[in-house]
């Protein structure tokens, strides 16, 4: 009897002590307030409403934020919730009827100011107050100042003329002056070049002196752009507030050539190996000028057809290889305007042949073709002859037949 009872009390105290090793611990939690989005400003001649949002951690049991804004005329205060928006609140002098909150019960508490109602309290810098409701947590933030400024317009002062851009055009520096009443810091000017509302390209210009921005233009800024004579040219100038003036230029006219090829580079012989099923690789390169590309990378730049000098006819349309200018080899440099590519001749059972090689461009604004450039090389086979192998169609890589 006594054994029995040792193990009904060895059991026992084995089944305490596994159920405290099974019982799950308990996380502290640790409650915080941070700042996910403040706006730093509110600009008073805008109806835009500027979004707060303030999330908490590990504080599940917070209901709102209160915000508390000093002022010396008294405080002003509005909530924010974390409701999905669903929710239409009271009226208020100031902030928006709903909370503009997305995604409910996920900690991040919002709430909108619509800036020309609230500026009906002055201008200033505001300091912001974040107190969460509800919580056993003390969780306060309170290092959110907003600014509040109603914004004169900036001026374009010193203004250059620009009127129409011909074809490879000089580059022209133009320098604008930019003047904001109130003496607050004009952060970016931007050059936008539109025709109708399609933009064909966007330059920030570089600031100077503190009213002084430069515009330089160049052919490459136009790289893609067509011929045309109703293009516009819009400089906006921005404050951290967002835009405050704007300067344009219309019916101004572009002119966008096709390219000028020049200048062929390749052996005047190339020669056919001797054993079969081998291959000799040489190098071309052409010389094209096209001002709105240069600097461009550029994939297929240059295209060729070739053909042998008792054959009377170019190949079809469609049959044709290309030259490279995007630094993968042979190509050098990419976008410095010379295209290249590499040529292959195989032991096919012919001795001695010239071949005529045309080189054009088509530009890839207008589609329009470059004059055709012709050159000529001579392949020889020397050695005994081998069977004939088919020539290679790889793209970009011609096998003279």
């Amino acid at each position: 009897m006594r054994w029995h009872l040792l193990i009904l009390l060895s059991i026992l105290a084995f089944g305490f002590t596994a159920c405290d090793e099974d019982d799950p611990k308990i996380e502290e939690l640790h409650p915080s307030i941070h700042a996910v989005s403040t706006p730093g400003f509110l600009l008073c001649d805008s109806d835009s409403i500027y979004v707060f949002e303030i999330r908490v951690e590990d504080a599940p049991d917070v209901t709102s934020i209160l915000c508390t804004i000093d002022r010396p005329a008294g405080d002003l205060t509005f909530e924010l919730y974390d409701d999905g928006g669903a929710t239409e609140l009271s009226p208020h002098d100031f902030a928006s009827l709903t909370s503009l909150d997305v995604v409910p019960n996920n900690g991040t508490f919002t709430r909108g100011i619509r800036a020309d109602l609230f500026c009906g309290f002055g201008e200033g810098t505001y300091p912001f107050l974040f107190t969460a409701q509800g919580s056993a947590a003390q969780l306060i933030l309170n290092n959110v100042t907003v600014e509040v400024r109603s914004l004169e317009e900036c001026v374009f002062e010193d203004i250059p003329l620009v009127t129409s851009l011909p074809a490879c055009f000089e580059p022209q520096t133009h320098i604008y002056t930019v003047v904001q009443p109130q003496g607050i810091a004009i952060d970016t000017v931007r050059a936008t070049w539109k025709l109708g509302d399609d933009v064909w390209w966007e330059k920030d210009l570089t600031r100077g002196d503190a009213t002084q921005w430069t515009l330089l233009l160049e052919p490459s800024l136009f790289g893609l752009t067509p011929s045309g004579f109703a293009y516009s040219l819009h400089l906006d100038a921005y404050t951290s507030f967002g835009y405050t003036c704007g300067l344009g230029y219309a019916a101004l006219s572009f002119e966008n050539l096709p390219a000028v090829l020049s200048n062929p580079d390749m052996p005047d012989t190339m020669f056919r190996p001797v054993a079969a099923g081998d291959s000799n690789i040489y190098q071309m390169y052409v010389q094209y000028d096209d001002c709105e590309l240069l600097g461009w990378s550029q994939y297929e730049t240059v295209w060729f057809q070739v053909r042998r000098e008792d054959v009377p006819d170019w190949p079809p349309p469609g049959e044709f290889f290309f030259l490279r200018n995007d630094g993968v080899p042979p190509d050098l440099h990419a976008g410095d305007n010379i295209a290249s590519s590499f040529l292959k001749t195989e032991n096919n059972g012919r001795v001695n042949d010239l071949y005529y090689f045309r080189f054009f461009a088509a530009d890839p604004a207008s589609g329009d073709t470059s004059n055709f450039l012709i050159d000529s090389t001579r392949i020889i086979q020397s050695g005994p002859l081998s069977v004939t192998l088919p020539p290679s169609d790889e793209l970009g890589v011609a096998a003279p037949k």
